[in-house]
């Protein structure tokens, strides 16, 4: 029931507010204090660029546009119930389903107009697969007649490792210790291994696609954190964020191949580890001039790791990302490490 005009969601528009007054207000100010603290360039306004995406991504499916959508969703075989809208996927919109012949709730990326369908070949061939850290693919759809194509998969609505490292973590539950964001990436270690085991590239290693299967209420502190790794990027694109992305694709590169998938776990460990964006305090990403630095061998502060994260992962961070893709740790070695360090903690930690 709107209480006023502002909380009417079938009349009000959210998103669009949102968007106006994060350009009208928040980018402005923040500028302006920029010019008195550079720092905040990095620190504060990474956090803008990437709320101000989200918004705008809602921003282009105001309630007339979701409308739209659960209709094309509702043509895809087996959905037998659209339950709501769950965000804007980096290729395609995402709905909380009902399908036949599966007892709980799943997720259903309707994808983008666009997409190559054949290149989702991939993603179809882990239909009958299955892996404890990798979100199960039900179903693809390629889009025939009057089906849309689209991805049937399990559903992780919990958050992703991306909210739970940047973003205050609530009230009565404690910040993850070391432990816990080693073995997070672990999950997420296993997982890539397993599919380059099948000759998979993920082409989209990053925190924001790294899913928590329980609440973080439910996890800490006494439990271990459960990451499952999002579905792969689609062949020919890539969705990696580029302070993720090898420098090799950078330079031009045209084939993204495993060990661009390695490199991008080390800026995931390192971010995961530090509590801090990639290259924070060290490049205005916004230059042009900072991917060059990157491509020449810059990589993300050793000095932002806790002491004793840096102990005992400087080793595998230099020797996945480093330039020279041939002498990058394969994925089933860095897995390894972070297994033999998580380990050596336990180790220490019963015997103290």
């Amino acid at each position: 029931m709107p209480i006023s005009p502002l909380c009417d969601r079938d009349a009000n528009k959210p998103a669009s507010s949102q968007v106006g007054f994060m350009q009208f207000i928040i980018q402005p100010t923040f500028s302006l204090l920029a010019e008195i603290e550079p720092l905040i360039n990095n620190e504060i306004m990474s956090f803008y660029e990437q709320n101000l995406r989200k918004w705008q991504g809602r921003k282009t499916l105001e309630p007339a546009q979701v409308a739209e959508s659960v209709g094309k969703v509702e043509k895809v075989p087996r959905v037998s119930e659209v339950e709501r809208f769950l965000g804007q996927g980096s290729i395609g919109t995402v709905f909380v389903c009902k399908v036949e012949g599966i007892q709980h709730e799943v997720a259903v990326k309707l994808l983008s107009e666009g997409t190559d369908i054949k290149s989702l070949g991939d993603i179809k061939s882990l239909k009958e697969k299955s892996n404890a850290f990798l979100l199960k693919i039900f179903d693809v759809v390629c889009g025939s007649g009057s089906w849309p194509p689209a991805i049937i998969m399990e559903l992780c609505n919990s958050g992703t490792l991306w909210s739970l490292v940047h973003v205050a973590v609530p009230a009565g539950t404690v910040a993850m210790d070391l432990c816990q964001r080693l073995e997070s990436t672990a999950n997420v270690a296993t997982a890539l291994a397993y599919l380059h085991s099948l000759l998979i590239v993920h082409r989209a290693i990053k925190p924001s696609n790294a899913f928590l299967v329980e609440p973080v209420k439910l996890l800490w502190p006494t439990t271990k954190p459960l990451v499952k790794l999002g579905a792969p990027g689609t062949a020919q694109v890539y969705y990696g964020t580029a302070v993720y992305l090898a420098p090799e694709l950078q330079e031009g590169q045209l084939e993204y191949d495993f060990s661009c998938d390695v490199f991008s776990c080390s800026i995931f460990l390192h971010e995961v580890l530090s509590g801090r964006h990639p290259y924070s305090g060290q490049l205005d990403l916004k230059d042009p001039r900072s991917q060059l630095r990157i491509n020449r061998g810059l990589r993300p502060s050793l000095e932002a790791l806790p002491a004793e994260a840096l102990k005992h992962v400087k080793k595998t961070l230099t020797l996945t990302w480093c330039r020279d893709p041939s002498n990058r740790l394969t994925s089933e070695q860095f897995r390894n490490r972070l297994s033999c360090v998580l380990h050596d903690l336990d180790v220490a930690s019963r015997g103290q």
